[in-house]
């Protein structure tokens, strides 16, 4: 098993990767999150753009969770605009104890670091609503995330944070979108990515009309990754009719039993 990998990570949906390689940029987006410390418990919507650094061969638990395409880039794609892995806190952690401390603050300067630093934490494991877990380890996926700056939010009328009802009033009134105005993305060219995965062959092509041919850009299915790369998925069900079938199926395997047993095999 890898411990990381040179490749970071982004999983979306299918409409949602085409305007993205359309537009060749990531638009950042409010992430709902869920902070939890031994004195309080936070829920809010911060913007940013997220990632994982998670390597290919390991990447099974993570390949369906998020709506199914994937999309890899350089590490450094990733260095170039300052994304970075967040910091995973447990819920015991002073870090979290004193977060909570400093933001009685009245102090604007505060208040801005106080923000940067909440923007890329994470508790070590934690609920997760939106995908059914009561307690989930979010250290696995080994996130990297960017923001837009303080001052970029400030300048485009954005606030920095947004707490649970302001949240979904935001999406209300954007079409149930999360995302930021174009004004505040992350750019890349074709020439950064080097895999897709996909849920079926039919999508490739799809992908490739946008892209065009890229020598080391590299697609997969979801299936092809679980069978060839990781080495997993390799075995079929059947489903039987009825009763009727299943008795058959029974005296099939008596009867192959007796004739091997037969001939003393």
């Amino acid at each position: 098993m890898g411990l990381s990998s040179n490749i970071l990570w982004h999983q979306t949906k299918k409409e949602n990767l085409i305007q993205i390689l359309k537009e060749k940029s990531f638009r950042f987006s409010y992430s709902l999150e869920y902070i939890e410390s031994t004195q309080y418990k936070l829920k809010c919507a911060i913007p940013m753009l997220s990632l994982c650094d998670i390597p290919l061969a390991d990447i099974s638990d993570y390949l369906e969770k998020y709506d199914g395409y994937s999309i890899g880039f350089t590490r450094e794609w990733g260095i170039k605009h300052k994304i970075s892995p967040v910091i995973y806190c447990e819920q015991t952690s002073d870090i979290l104890i004193d977060i909570n401390n400093l933001a009685v603050s009245n102090n604007s300067e505060v208040y801005k670091y106080l923000w940067k630093l909440l923007s890329h934490i994470k508790n070590h494991e934690g609920i997760l609503p939106k995908r059914g877990y009561t307690k989930y380890r979010f250290y696995n996926e080994r996130e990297t995330r960017i923001t837009p700056s303080f001052e970029e939010l400030k300048q485009n009328n954005i606030s920095p944070i947004l707490y649970e009802d302001e949240y979904e009033n935001y999406k209300l009134h954007n079409n149930d979108s999360s995302l930021l105005p174009k004004t505040l993305y992350v750019p890349f060219e074709f020439n950064d990515i080097r895999y897709i995965i996909t849920k079926n062959e039919e999508d490739i092509q799809d992908f490739r009309k946008i892209i065009g041919n890229k020598k080391n850009l590299h697609y997969f299915t979801i299936q092809q990754v679980k069978k060839d790369i990781i080495g997993i998925d390799h075995n079929e069900r059947f489903e039987l009719d009825n009763k009727v079938d299943i008795e058959k199926l029974g005296k099939t395997y008596i009867f192959i039993n007796k004739t091997i047993g037969n001939k003393n095999i």
